[in-house]
């Protein structure tokens, strides 16, 4: 159509030789459009929350978020306004504005790339929650319809196999080892992890030897080796009732630090998990394995 107008084929204005392109635009300021009230939602909800824990978890996500609402304004912004400008270069044949758009293009994107670099960590902490969550729901979902089937294909009489069968569905599917990320954050553990592993384990044993060093000055470190324990004990209580032991983690967004008397009982009210206030599709028991790394054994409610 611009060479049409160009070769005088047709007598349109210039702005409504770009309809297509002004389309194309329009959808994705819809789009900036809900993932900003996604950022003010999020913000909201940090200010109103009191928790420290859940504070961090909010605070993570409305550093993706905006990230996001960055990299959307990138493609629907700053090409709107330099559409603008040059439709009414194209119309009038003023250039005032064209330098104006570069400056805010250059000085948007070192804005974008400052903020990715300082928040990398954060970011890629954010992202992979993002697609571990998509995985297991994935998953989840293909079990739903396989399970669906199982039903209709089943008597009534043996609705407790059923449950059983689907238990060990989820089980299946659920990743077998998660990475402590903190005392109350877990992420599944990867073919990556292996040297991470190994590390932890070295340190075991440094920690082994520091330690038979240690009993033969016992008299003077009583009181630290004391100190430790208890914040070792403080480490694997439930943060919720500091009674029972931690071993309860929810899936898919992966927080855990609760029991499972207090994480089976917030999920069969809520469904969502106590910390990130996100849906939870099940409850899972986790065992120490090695350093920094649990088994998951049990499906505790799905």
């Amino acid at each position: 159509m611009i060479n049409l107008k160009q070769i005088e084929w047709i007598d349109w204005e210039w702005i409504y030789v770009f309809t297509i392109l002004w389309i194309f635009l329009s959808i994705i300021c819809i789009f900036q459009i809900i993932f900003l009230f996604d950022f003010i939602y999020k913000a909201t909800q940090l200010l109103q929350q009191r928790d420290p824990i859940s504070r961090e978890s909010i605070n993570q996500q409305i550093i993706g978020s905006l990230w996001i609402n960055l990299l959307i304004l990138c493609i629907s912004g700053l090409p709107t306004f330099t559409m603008v400008c040059y439709t009414i270069k194209l119309s009038t044949g003023k250039n005032s504005y064209n330098s104006l758009s570069i400056t805010l293009s250059v000085i948007y994107s070192l804005v974008f790339i400052v903020y990715t670099l300082y928040y990398r960590i954060s970011l890629s902490l954010f992202v992979s929650e993002i697609y571990q969550q998509r995985m297991i729901e994935n998953n989840l979902g293909i079990n739903t319809d396989n399970l669906q089937r199982y039903q209709l294909n089943s008597p009534s009489s043996k609705h407790k196999n059923r449950l059983t069968k689907s238990k060990e569905q989820i089980l299946t599917q659920l990743p077998q080892y998660l990475i402590r990320l903190s005392q109350t954050y877990f992420l599944p553990a990867i073919d990556n992890d292996n040297q991470q592993l190994k590390q932890g384990q070295q340190i075991q044993q440094e920690q082994h030897i520091k330690r038979n060093k240690t009993d033969q000055d016992q008299p003077k470190l009583s009181n630290r080796n004391s100190l430790t324990e208890i914040n070792s004990d403080k480490d694997t209580q439930c943060f919720n009732c500091y009674q029972s032991e931690s071993c309860a983690v929810y899936m898919p967004c992966g927080h855990g630090g609760l029991c499972i008397k207090c994480a089976t009982e917030w999920f069969t009210e809520k469904q969502e998990c106590l910390i990130c206030r996100k849906p939870v599709e099940s409850v899972v028991k986790i065992l120490q394995s090695e350093q920094n790394k649990v088994q998951v054994i049990d499906v505790l409610a799905f």
